[in-house]
């Protein structure tokens, strides 16, 4: 569904283990063409964070920013782990509670 807000972006295929061949990072690249990062921190049921913020994080032990998860009202957020699409509260989820994550603002511009 598109919301007007970008234009397409071609992203490519990517496996589902793509993070673990590479130290580059690409899905961090792909988001800062859309967004700014306003906070590095570690993920917690107080951190100040806007809804429609997206929130990457290090997963499975990856070195590079390897998922992603809109934020909705935080510390609920929208990610997608295969076969579907999800709401997760971030502060309890093992997936992303006490892991370090960076906040990026796609509404705001840089300062």
């Amino acid at each position: 569904m598109n919301c007007g807000i970008f234009t397409e972006d071609k992203l490519g295929i990517y496996s589902q283990d793509w993070w673990a061949h590479t130290t580059e990072e690409k899905y961090l690249f792909h988001v800062l063409r859309h967004a700014h990062k306003v906070l590095d921190t570690v993920c917690y049921r107080t951190v100040e964070v806007k809804p429609g913020n997206i929130v990457l994080g290090r997963m499975a032990r990856s070195k590079v920013l390897n998922h992603g998860a809109i934020v909705t009202a935080y510390p609920m957020a929208v990610h997608a782990i295969a076969p579907k699409v999800t709401i997760v509260n971030l502060s309890t989820d093992p997936l992303w509670s006490f892991k370090e994550v960076s906040v990026f603002d796609a509404f705001e511009e840089s300062k």
